[in-house]
């Protein structure tokens, strides 16, 4: 496990507060898993495909470098389906 840490009144204190911060954090992924939950269901509801959205954002998320891998990759996908005759 983890290192020890000496108990005294201060650490005490200091654990206490990580577990309250811990359990608060905790409590705010719930309220966003919520929120998220439900934003999906909004965007089916609208017609719009959930997964590409997602998908969006990710590639948002990326730097420019990260794009330019995903791209490689998704060329050389295509070619090797080509290959394979796979459309």
């Amino acid at each position: 496990m983890g290192d020890v840490v000496e108990m005294g009144h201060n650490a005490d204190q200091h654990l206490q507060s990580l577990v309250q911060r811990y359990d608060r954090i905790k409590d705010e992924i719930d309220v966003a898993g919520e929120a998220l939950k439900d934003l999906k269901t909004e965007i089916k509801s609208l017609g719009y495909d959930e997964k590409a959205i997602a998908e969006i954002v990710k590639v948002q998320r990326m730097t420019e470098d990260q794009r330019k891998k995903r791209d490689a990759l998704e060329q050389m996908v295509h070619l090797y389906g080509e290959q394979l005759k796979l459309w």
